[in-house]
């Protein structure tokens, strides 16, 4: 007898648990209720409105050389597995990123940081610069981004890039 109870129990349970995913199904798609197994699989098929978020990440590696992208690589790696999505990369020219990384899964974009320090050159140099890269960033319609630097700098450029979720060493401390 108390097998039977059980079941009984299992069995209601899955039923109210089918239920549920019914109506929050009816609430994201659309879907109303239907009488018969046909009907609801026609609806189901035929007018989902079903909205998927893509999650845009971005890592600034604003470090000079090919053994400072190599470094964070383990980090930039762990980041798109943790997002389950490739990640972009805004990464000066000299380390070689694109040939380095163009082929690679968790990589989704490789932007170059056009700034040269020694000449003073370069689209991201100077105050226009960083406007320049705000404006770059913001197109993008980044997510979240990470940034390997202490630099108060890039909090303010993904900040005024309308990057909701910041995360970078913690700012003023070596």
């Amino acid at each position: 007898m108390s097998i039977l109870l059980i079941i009984v129990s299992q069995l209601l349970s899955n039923f109210f648990l089918f239920l549920s995913l019914l109506c929050f199904l009816s609430a994201c798609t659309n879907i109303e209720f239907a009488y018969n197994d046909e009907e609801l699989t026609n609806q189901l098929y035929n007018k989902t409105n079903i909205i998927i978020i893509i999650m845009k990440v971005i890592v600034i590696q604003n470090r000079m050389g090919i053994g400072d992208l190599i470094i964070f690589l383990p980090y930039i790696f762990s980041i798109s597995e943790e997002y389950n999505t490739p990640v972009s990369l805004l990464v000066r020219e000299n380390t070689k990123a694109k040939e380095l990384l163009k082929n690679n899964p968790y990589v989704d974009e490789i932007i170059i940081l056009d700034r040269d320090d020694k000449k003073k050159t370069g689209r991201h140099q100077g105050i226009t610069g960083i406007l320049n890269l705000i404006q770059d960033l913001r197109e993008k319609k980044f997510n979240k981004s990470f940034v390997f630097n202490s630099s108060p700098r890039y909090a303010l450029i993904c900040r005024m890039a309308g990057i909701i979720e910041h995360y970078q060493y913690t700012l003023f401390k070596k």
